[in-house]
């Protein structure tokens, strides 16, 4: 019996797109692995599913890589279904069980974009990644994992105000020490 791996995250290096905007197009990346089918195994199970939050939708292909075999498109061995809100990775049983003990590693890439539907989301976007397989012949069991996006606006007068020029005419992100001392000069 082994564990099996299932990671979801952003694939990039160089931004975590923790803060997202209208627009913004997130690169993912799932890592798995198939487990080991034997043949008491009989129409084994391995599937991933991705659903998209509200806010997200699915942007361009989605690329499985398995073993040596990289694919945008359903083949022998995998069918790919995708909507806008997500798709589903579905490994043919015949692949599982002609595996003959090899557990080949997976990678599903792809990338959604921010739509206008997370314009003012005070709460995160939940972006879910499932993964359902067959752990023993006859049962199936899921794992999830998920990543979180957030996307936020101010509302300001910009123009601000003129009370003795204690108002600022510009926005200003400050945390809760420096909002203390902004307000207490204001009402001084």
């Amino acid at each position: 019996r082994t564990t099996i791996p299932f990671d979801k995250e952003v694939n990039s290096t160089s931004d975590n797109f923790v803060d997202v905007k209208i627009g913004d197009v997130i690169p993912y990346i799932i890592k798995t692995q198939i487990p080991s089918y034997g043949t008491a195994f009989i129409k084994p199970v391995f599937t991933i599913t991705d659903t998209l939050s509200t806010g997200l939708e699915l942007e361009g292909n989605v690329t499985v890589k398995y073993g040596d075999t990289t694919t945008t498109a359903t083949d022998a061995n995998v069918t790919i279904t995708t909507t806008s809100s997500g798709f589903t990775v579905a490994f043919q049983d015949a692949y599982l069980t002609g595996l003959a003990g090899a557990t080949p590693a997976v990678e599903v890439t792809y990338s959604a974009k921010v739509t206008t539907e997370a314009l003012d989301n005070a709460t995160y976007m939940n972006n879910k990644a499932k993964l359902t397989f067959t752990n023993k012949p006859g049962e199936t069991v899921d794992r999830d994992d998920i990543t979180r996006h957030y996307t936020f606006s101010l509302d300001a007068n910009l123009n601000g105000g003129n009370h003795g020029e204690k108002w600022t005419r510009e926005l200003k992100k400050v945390g809760v020490k420096e909002l203390a001392d902004v307000m207490r000069d204001h009402f001084e």
